[in-house]
């Protein structure tokens, strides 16, 4: 009997440990498999790297960004913007809109060089610097410095320019806890997260500039503000913006509406619009 006593214990005692660390053991396989996932879409998008639209610098003296044979495809395969030739001339600000759907921010980002899905050419100029802004920009955790200069390194920009960048983009009073170390993403609202990546364009002053609804946070006076502050911070850079709001047609020259087609496709083509003031 007290044999059969200690080894009933000692088998109990052995059981008790997957018990206690039951929560540990959970939490260390959902670490094992999430980072097994990101190495599995590294790998998965390192082979995508050549596919889809080809991005290739423009003609010698071409200053613009030209589309020419454009289908943008979804992963499933389905065609959901097209357009035979398309441009958008250097200094020349566009709105893009359209309805919900309709491949506006898709466009956007195989003209950055991010969609893999598709086929055609985008010709770029050859050094220009494009930047793409969109409705929910990414905030890493960290350091304030660290989520305004990125994707640099956080000692890429002198702090003086930061501090200047943060009063220009209507968050100065951010401007002394550039050090605190949180998870800024949860502790600012959607509309200073918009403004955190006003800063980062101030910061790193492209040659073209995609706002994908990148002030849709905001209301229109504060919005307004910022694009006349963008237009006066940034002369060199052309601006084309994704929006629903009417009020946006005033700060751009040019208008595209993204018209639909056969089978759901949708081509962006030029509309009616009022030079901007």
């Amino acid at each position: 009997m007290t044999q059969t006593a200690q080894a009933f214990g000692q088998v109990e005692g052995a059981l008790t440990f997957f018990v206690n660390y039951y929560a540990s053991l959970a939490n260390f396989k959902s670490v094992v498999d999430r980072l097994t996932s990101f190495a599995t879409s590294i790998e998965r998008a390192k082979a995508m790297a050549d596919t889809g639209p080809a991005r290739m610098p423009a003609p010698a003296g071409e200053l613009g960004v030209a589309l020419q044979g454009l289908g943008i495809t979804l992963p499933d395969g389905r065609r959901i913007v097209e357009t035979e030739g398309l441009s958008y001339a250097a200094g020349e600000s566009a709105l893009l809109v359209g309805p919900s759907g309709s491949g506006k921010s898709t466009l956007f980002r195989a003209i950055s060089g991010i969609w893999p899905f598709g086929e055609g050419r985008i010709h770029v100029p050859d050094g220009a610097v494009v930047m793409v802004l969109p409705q929910k920009p990414y905030i890493p955790m960290g350091t304030l410095r660290a989520a305004i200069s990125y994707p640099g390194a956080p000692d890429t920009y002198a702090e003086a320019d930061i501090r200047r960048a943060l009063e220009d983009a209507r968050i100065g009073f951010l401007a002394d806890q550039l050090d605190c170390d949180e998870i800024w993403s949860q502790r600012l609202s959607g509309g200073e997260q918009q403004r955190v990546a006003i800063a980062r364009v101030l910061l790193k002053r492209p040659d073209w500039l995609f706002l994908d609804e990148s002030t849709s946070a905001l209301d229109e006076k504060l919005e307004a503000e910022l694009y006349r502050m963008l237009t006066q911070r940034l002369p060199k850079t052309t601006i084309v913006s994704i929006g629903h709001r009417s009020t946006l047609m005033a700060f751009h020259i040019r208008r595209l509406d993204m018209t639909e087609g056969d089978a759901g496709r949708f081509t962006p083509r030029d509309a009616k619009a009022e030079a901007a003031e």
